[in-house]
């Protein structure tokens, strides 16, 4: 090949490589690729079509999986860098890859994915809202919007801490004031222990009258679920005697607030009918914690803890006493129970723990006389002490065979 490279004598051409390539040499390199079959070729239309299809379908495959932006975003950018390289390793390879579409769709998938994602995101967060702000304080649904994958809608079993509470002598006060004053105290009431209760974590199921029923450990998991639900039911008692002493002329002595709280596997979730649902427990575990909080009324006393509970609890502030071992109504087995209280740091107090827990050695050991004696010396302040008293004024001098201490309840 004879020809002119120099600039003045324009045969200077554009080429892929260089804005200025001698003319000359362009059919230099035409004949070598002839000589030496290394063509760049161009694929068959019908593959650039499936490359475009395929990577749409896989983005967007991989984009559903992928809530949050910066993820998505990041996907896009590794899709972006896989086709450029797959032009490079063409072109090596002696093939023409087109790029312009690819990256187009790259993008333009990752766009819509960040739109649907975004869109989808919203909805499930006000559902999540509407659905969740009756029944949680505003930091646990703030816990669940940030992380949605936290909550399973339907039933799924969890270990629960349930808290039953009723108003003793609400029948008496509710016939005394007007409908209007009632309501307008219940609300009052029922506020202020639900605010309680959500401020400990605790996620509130329903209120049957002037009743509440509650739950810990879910839909939020809570590690020390337990410590938090008794905590909490303190602090409702410390409540109500607030409410009495401020309002003492119109609440009187004579309102007080029986709870019971039981930790056991239970069945969480949506339940009710496919029109109306609410977000709530069932299983034998949450039988026995409503149990427990009508068993108050036999020892006289207003916290009322299993033992699974009991076992869970750690905070020195609070206090336990073991109160018997109950064969609750609907089971066989008896199950070990505990007054919660605040610790005062009280010595009469502790004497008076003491002495009741020497009776109730006596009792499980079967020594009836020795219990009658212990529990005689408590029993004007000691309302355990004295339904101890009167339940062993029934009973003989000596226990019967097969005596395993149980006190078996006979009402709920």
């Amino acid at each position: 090949f004879v020809g002119m490279t120099a600039p003045g004598l324009y045969d200077l051409r554009q080429t892929p490589i260089s804005g200025s390539f001698p003319g000359i040499e362009v059919h230099a390199t035409l004949l070598d690729n002839a000589l030496s079959g290394d063509f760049i070729r161009e694929p068959p239309v019908y593959l650039d079509f499936a490359l475009i299809i395929g990577l749409a379908m896989l983005m967007a495959l991989l984009a559903t999986h992928m809530s949050r932006p910066l993820s998505c975003l990041l996907l896009g950018f590794v899709a972006s860098l896989a086709v450029f390289g797959g032009g490079v390793l063409g072109f090596v390879c002696g093939y023409w890859l087109p790029l312009a579409g690819p990256q187009i769709t790259v993008w333009v998938v990752t766009i819509l994915s960040l739109a649907g994602n975004y869109a989808v995101e919203g909805r499930q967060k006000r559902f999540l809202k509407s659905a969740f702000r009756q029944y949680l304080s505003p930091v646990v649904v703030d816990q669940l919007l940030a992380n949605p994958d936290q909550l399973r809608l339907g039933g799924e079993s969890r270990t629960l801490t349930m808290f039953f509470s009723d108003l003793q002598g609400f029948t008496r006060f509710s016939e005394r004031l007007a409908p209007e004053k009632l309501t307008a105290f219940l609300n009052d009431y029922l506020s202020e222990m639900v605010d309680i209760i959500q401020e400990e974590g605790g996620t509130v199921d329903k209120f049957v009258g002037d009743a509440i029923v509650a739950f810990w450990n879910a839909p939020v998991a809570i590690a020390d679920h337990a410590e938090r639900a008794v905590r909490a039911a303190l602090r409702c008692q410390e409540s109500l005697e607030r409410i009495r002493s401020e309002q003492s002329a119109v609440v009187g002595d004579g309102l007080r607030m029986r709870v019971g709280l039981h930790t056991g596997p239970a069945v969480v979730g949506n339940m009710g009918s496919r029109s109306r649902f609410d977000y709530s427990m069932l299983g034998d575990a949450v039988n026995l914690a409503s149990r427990l909080e009508g068993a108050n009324q036999q020892f006289g006393t207003w916290t009322l803890v299993s033992a699974a509970t009991r076992q869970q609890v750690s905070d020195s502030k609070i206090q336990f006493r073991e109160l018997g071992r109950l064969v609750v109504v609907g089971r066989q087995q008896a199950v070990t129970v505990y007054e919660a209280m605040t610790d005062r740091n009280d010595q009469e107090l502790q004497r008076r723990l003491d002495l009741f827990a020497d009776g109730l050695a006596a009792y499980y050991a079967g020594d009836f006389e020795r219990a009658r004696q212990v529990f005689a010396k408590i029993s004007a302040i000691d309302s355990p002490a004295r339904a101890y008293l009167k339940r062993l004024g029934s009973m003989g001098l000596t226990a019967p065979a097969g005596w395993r201490g149980e006190w078996v309840l006979t009402g709920k």
